[in-house]
C-alpha cells in the first residue's frame, strides 16, 4: 500500500501552483471520490421522496387536527403558547418520519422482555405496542436547555417549543393507534 503524502509535501506539491488551483485542490468537493463518497451514504430520491411525504402529512395532520379540537385553557404567555403549537408539529412530523427509521421502531420492553405498558407521555392502548420513537428525546433536551436562558420572550417561545416537542411522542402514538382502529 502506497504511503500517504504528508501535510508538508502536500504543501510543497502544491507551491508550484496558482491559489485558485490550490484552494481547489485542497477543497473537500473536488477532492477524488468525493461524488461517489457523497452518493454512498446520501439516501436515494425515493427514500427522500417517501421520508418527505410521511413529514408532510404528519404536518398536515396535526395542523388539521389541531383546528378541528376544541382550544385548550391559554396557559403561559402567548409566545409560549406559539411555540407549544409549533414543537408539537414538528415533533408529531419528526416522530412519523421515524417510522421509516428501522432502530426507531423497536418495541419497548421491560429487564423481564415483557413489552411495557406506559412510559413517560403514553399509555399503551390495546394491543398496538408502544415504540422507541414514542419515547420523549428532543423535547426534555429543549427544556433543559432553554432554562439556561435569559428570561425574555425567546426564552417564553422556546420553553413552548420544548413543551409541545416533549409531548408530540405521545401524541403521535394516539394518533397512531386511532388511524390503526379505523
Amino acid at each position: 500500500m502506497p504511503a500517504q503524502p504528508s501535510g508538508t509535501a502536500k504543501r510543497g506539491a502544491l507551491a508550484g501552483q496558482s491559489l485558485e488551483a490550490q484552494r481547489a485542490a485542497l477543497s473537500r468537493r473536488t477532492a477524488p471520490g468525493f461524488d461517489a463518497q457523497r452518493a454512498a451514504v446520501a439516501p436515494d430520491a425515493e427514500a427522500k421522496a417517501k421520508l418527505t411525504a410521511i413529514a408532510a402529512a404528519g404536518v398536515e395532520q396535526a395542523a388539521t387536527e389541531h383546528d378541528a379540537t376544541p382550544a385548550a385553557p391559554a396557559k403561559g404567555s402567548r409566545a409560549r403558547r406559539i411555540g407549544d403549537r409549533i414543537g408539537l408539529a414538528l415533533g408529531v412530523a419528526v416522530t412519523r418520519v421515524l417510522r421509516g427509521v428501522p432502530g426507531w421502531n423497536d418495541i419497548l420492553v421491560d429487564e423481564q422482555g415483557q413489552e411495557l405498558q406506559s412510559i413517560e407521555g403514553a399509555e399503551r392502548v390495546g394491543a398496538h405496542p408502544l415504540r422507541k420513537r414514542h419515547t420523549q428525546v428532543v423535547g426534555p433536551q429543549i427544556s433543559a436547555w432553554v432554562q439556561t436562558l435569559s428570561p425574555g420572550r425567546v426564552r417564553e417561545f422556546l420553553a413552548g417549543v420544548g413543551d409541545g416537542a416533549t409531548r408530540a411522542p405521545g401524541e403521535t402514538y394516539r394518533r397512531e393507534v386511532t388511524e390503526a382502529d379505523r
